[in-house]
């Protein structure tokens, strides 16, 4: 169930017609931020008013997709509140095109003459070599299943490798 915090930017008090008879099925619409949504009840909570701070946890009705007020299972009441504050707002001071220039200068005044160590690209060649030879030694019982003793073959077998066919 989707929930909204913020403003209620006007509420609509539905339990009477406009002649003033009560109507079959009572209820509060208000909207916040572009959320139209439904409370279904008969009496009004006392926070609930135009420019009210509240967070709502609704849900959608599968008969035509209007928004309600959802209750608690247990209590049966409406999962609304007050707020006793604004909600938090996004920080919009961060300016993605000042912290470039500012990273671009910290580069600029960083040593240059670094060496970077690169990883060797890996050799498919080599691996299937490696795993080939050392799948025919566990099969054949010659290679004990022992983590020393696996380390030792592929390391001999890449040993191997370089000698015959690197480059």
């Amino acid at each position: 169930m989707p929930n909204i915090q913020g403003k209620i930017l006007y509420l609509y008090d539905n339990r009477k017609g406009k002649d003033g008879t009560p109507s079959k099925f009572p209820n509060f619409k208000f909207k916040i931020a572009d959320q139209e949504i439904v409370l279904w009840a008969n009496q009004k909570p006392e926070f609930l008013a135009k420019d009210a701070l509240v967070s709502v946890t609704f849900g959608h009705s599968k008969k035509n997709g209007s928004a309600y007020v959802v209750t608690d299972q247990v209590t049966k009441k409406p999962l609304i509140q007050a707020l006793v504050s604004a909600p938090p707002q996004p920080d919009t001071s961060f300016n993605p095109d000042d912290l470039e220039k500012e990273l671009n200068q910290v580069a600029k005044d960083f040593d240059a003459d670094l060496t970077i160590e690169t990883r060797k690209p890996f050799n498919k060649d080599e691996y299937m070599f490696t795993m080939a030879l050392l799948k025919s030694g566990i099969e054949s019982g010659k290679i004990g299943v022992t983590k020393e003793e696996i380390d030792l073959k592929i390391k001999d077998y890449k040993f191997l490798f370089q000698m015959n066919f690197g480059n």
